[in-house]
This record gives C-alpha cells, sequence and structure tokens, in this order.
C-alpha cells in the first residue's frame, strides 16, 4: 500500500520563495518522497503581512501543520518596526524561520563551496551581515558576481538531489556566514525520505 503524501503549507514572503517551493515539489515528486509543500504567498516580508496570511491560513485548515518562512534582512534593520512586531508577536503566531540574510543568500547555499566564498567576501566588502544590503544593492553585486539574468520571482537554476544536499552542507558549516533556519527545518522533515 502506499503511503499517503504528507502537506505542509508554508506561509512565504513572496513569488520568490513560491517558485522555489514549486521547484523543490517537483523534484520530491520525481524522487518518490511523499511530502509535498503549499506555498502561501504573504506578498512580503513585514511581520503584519506574514501574520495576517498566517491567520488567514490556520482558519481555513485549522488542522494542517502550518510554517513561516521569511528572511532576516528587515528584521535585522527593524524596518517599519517589523522587529519589534516579532518580539511582541503572539503566543498562536509560530516563530518564523527565517533565511540569513535574504531569499538570495539562501539560493548561493545550494552553490559549490568557492562561488560562496566569492558570495560571502563581496557580502564581507559591503557590510552585509552587520548592515543587511537593501534588495537593490544586492541584487546588483549578484548580477554581477553570479546570476546576470536572475529576477526575483524566479528561479536561476533547476533544483537537484546534488545541490539540495549541498545547501545542507553548506547551511550547517560554521565558516559560510549565510544559514538558514528554513534550510535546518526542510533538512529535518526530508530525513528518513
Amino acid at each position: 500500500m502506499k503511503e499517503q503524501t504528507k502537506s505542509i503549507i508554508i506561509v512565504c514572503e513572496g513569488q520568490s520563495e513560491v517558485a522555489y517551493l514549486q521547484e523543490l515539489n517537483r523534484l520530491l515528486t520525481e524522487n518518490h518522497v511523499g511530502i509535498i509543500f503549499i506555498p502561501k504567498n504573504a506578498g512580503g516580508g513585514q511581520y503584519g503581512q506574514i501574520s495576517k496570511r498566517f491567520r488567514a491560513e490556520k482558519k481555513v485548515n485549522p488542522r494542517s501543520s502550518i510554517c513561516i518562512w521569511a528572511d532576516y534582512d528587515i528584521y535585522q534593520r527593524n524596518d517599519n518596526g517589523t522587529m519589534s512586531a516579532y518580539n511582541k508577536k503572539p503566543k498562536g503566531i509560530p516563530d518564523f524561520y527565517f533565511n540569513h540574510q535574504n531569499f538570495e543568500d539562501f539560493l548561493v547555499l545550494h552553490l559549490p563551496y568557492d562561488t560562496i566564498h566569492a558570495w560571502q567576501s563581496t557580502c564581507l566588502g559591503n557590510n552585509h551581515f552587520s548592515l543587511p544590503l537593501c534588495a537593490e544593492e544586492y541584487m546588483e553585486l549578484l548580477h554581477l558576481h553570479n546570476w546576470h539574468d536572475y529576477k526575483k520571482g524566479e528561479m536561476p537554476f533547476s533544483l537537484s538531489v546534488k545541490n539540495l544536499k549541498r545547501l545542507f552542507v553548506n547551511n550547517n558549516d560554521k565558516q559560510i556566514l549565510f544559514s538558514s533556519d528554513f534550510a535546518s527545518w526542510l533538512e529535518k522533515h526530508l530525513e528518513g525520505n
């Protein structure tokens, strides 16, 4: 008898995360992994947008497993009081799984170490880890160094078992200054599948 597929709702910032989760679902289906991620676009990373989308999903799917995936950069900068609001979140809102610093840094974790090291050097030179760069700034740098034609909302590469495993290894490497709580969560969910 075939195992039932487990569905997990992921409330995420935007179309980039949706594109990633769709690509991840393709890979999991091809490899007969019994998990499917259902992306729910919050339309931005501000605490208010994300918590509103989470509450709406919880109301419609009260028994479903729902997690929240967001970028830490705007929280570290406390853009529009985002970190202040997050620190006051009520019990019913779960802790977020953050990308440190942003989604594109999360994508870079899928790449070979030399590419990550070069990107990390660029980010260090631009003070990205203490005062995260804004999207316009890091997108310009990404176009120069990694993905010349990359646009938010699109995947710059096809997800494979190899680069997914690389994500997990790189995410656990203390020499790499990028990290992702979501990648740690994902690794745990995929163990044994």
